[in-house]
């Protein structure tokens, strides 16, 4: 607190400053000068008068006290000199007062000088500190940024793989469908392909052999005719026409022979005619399966290439997080720094407000 001023009396002979009211009390009647009272002790002498001193003074020497830029020496001399200079009225300063007030206005306005430059280092740290904590929280948002879109790329490449996933399976369920088309409808063609071969073979080796004598084996031959309906005459000559040899063969037996290569010739063109037929469709049938298997070829490709994406793009999300904690632990730990820095920014804005408002004040009080 800020003390108002009392007036004070001063005796320039020894410098000494007494309050306006106190003077010089005589001596008690009775008593004199050397004499000793009953009892052989000496008289009483009444309690001295404190010298009064304006409270201010008590912030003035504080300030003094507080100067770092003059010697130790020079501060007891300007503490020394308090009571002798701010102590008396300005209006009743000699001039070496008034030059003792100045010097210690001056150390307190250096002093005030250096707390505001303390003030000043600190506002200046604290920007320093606030710049680098906007750019560690800045860090951080793009990281957060980041870690979102790639979580989202993530996202989206989990729903392509499994499209593609479903893809294969729709791709192999086409498959599977064209090869049991084709193996339903083009067994009846295949068993066709087969007997044709078959009879043209019988045709070409088979029925000579009988012809020329050589075999007597026609039971292959009429095999191959099951389906079809042959005369009961040539089911009945046959076999004695071929166990003949060449020369005994009469005109009835060639007649037998003629009739079976007709029968194998007829069975031959119509296998022939059902194949020619059957072949668009069989075509088809293999363009269908053919194209199945490209498109899960295809499917099964994409399908492999959306893992491999959906696996990258996973290591890419945990490295964002990564880096997201990474930038939440900078940001972290710097902040007890950044409140160390405002703190003692506020100290010193604290001291200097102290300073101003209790030490100078008391000084301008005093010195006016």
């Amino acid at each position: 607190a800020v003390w108002p001023r009392h007036s004070v009396g001063t005796f320039p002979a020894f410098g000494v400053q007494f309050p306006a009211h106190s003077k010089s009390m005589a001596p008690k009647q009775g008593v004199k000068r050397g004499r000793r009272s009953m009892g052989g002790q000496p008289p009483k002498q009444p309690p001295a008068k404190k010298i009064y001193e304006d409270p201010n003074m008590a912030g003035v020497r504080e300030a003094v006290g507080k100067a770092s830029n003059i010697t130790d020496a020079v501060k007891q001399m300007l503490l020394a000199c308090l009571a002798t200079s701010l102590g008396v009225p300005s209006a009743e300063r000699h001039e070496t007062q008034a030059s003792v007030v100045s010097m210690i206005r001056e150390v307190i306005g250096s002093v005030t000088s250096q707390l505001q430059d303390a003030v000043a280092d600190e506002k200046a740290k604290v920007s320093d500190a606030e710049c680098h904590k906007e750019q560690l929280e800045a860090a951080l948002g793009q990281a957060e940024e980041a870690q979102c879109q790639a979580d989202e790329v993530v996202l989206a490449k989990d729903t392509a793989l499994a499209d593609a996933a479903t893809a294969v399976t729709v791709a192999k369920e086409a498959l599977f469908e064209c090869q049991e088309a084709q193996k339903n409808k083009d067994g009846a063609l295949v068993q066709a392909k087969q007997r044709e071969t078959e009879i043209q073979k019988a045709l070409a080796e088979d029925l000579p052999a009988i012809i020329d004598g050589t075999s007597a084996s026609y039971q292959g031959v009429l095999d191959l005719l099951q389906d079809v309906s042959l005369d009961a005459s040539l089911t009945s000559a046959l076999p004695k026409t071929c166990s003949k040899a060449v020369s005994e063969r009469s005109q009835f037996d060639t007649m037998v022979l003629d009739q079976l290569r007709s029968i194998l010739v007829g069975k031959e063109n119509e296998l022939a005619k059902l194949i020619t037929d059957a072949g668009p469709a069989a075509a088809e049938r293999i363009a269908a399966i053919e194209a199945a298997q490209s498109d899960l070829d295809s499917a099964t490709a994409a399908s492999r290439k959306a893992a491999e994406e959906l696996a990258e793009t996973k290591r890419a999300a945990a490295q964002a997080k990564a880096a997201v904690q990474e930038a939440q632990r900078a940001l972290r730990e710097y902040e007890p720094r950044f409140a160390e820095a405002t703190k003692e920014r506020d100290q010193r804005a604290s001291d200097l407000e102290n300073w101003t408002d209790y030490n100078v004040a008391c000084f301008e009080l005093l010195a006016a």
